[in-house]
């Protein structure tokens, strides 16, 4: 929480190793369990917390994903995607399928290099 109680951060960390070097500054974490996607103005808050931290990365944790999909790229998948190509603040979702595969610390490193490989080159979001 900040110090005025307006903010709050699930979990924060800077990557001073060398395994997720994709990432400079530090890592914001932002985590959803509802049932439902998570929202346009629930992610589009995620990455406001993100550039008030004058960061430029984070993962949403989203149990069930994002509204819009990799089709249309409408809804919370434009949030993110704008957010990237306008300002270059790169956020990769992980959802309950992806969180239940991961088996090591070397599995999400994988599959976040996955996602900023697809984020970067395709301009779009991966699911595994």
């Amino acid at each position: 929480m900040n110090p005025a109680r307006s903010q709050e951060i699930d979990l924060g960390f800077v990557n001073w190793g060398k395994d997720l070097g994709l990432f400079e500054g530090a890592i914001i974490v932002e985590c959803k369990s509802s049932t439902d996607p998570t929202t346009s103005p629930e992610t589009s808050w995620f990455i406001d917390k993100i550039r008030r931290k004058h960061q430029k990365n984070g993962v949403l944790f989203s149990l069930n994903g994002i509204t819009g999909n990799q089709e249309d790229k409408k809804c919370a998948h434009d949030i993110i995607l704008r957010a990237f190509i306008q300002e270059g603040i790169m956020v990769f979702v992980i959802t309950r399928v992806e969180i239940l595969s991961i088996k090591s610390s070397e599995d999400l490193i994988e599959l976040i290099r996955k996602k900023f490989t697809k984020l970067v080159f395709e301009e779009d979001i991966f699911y595994s």
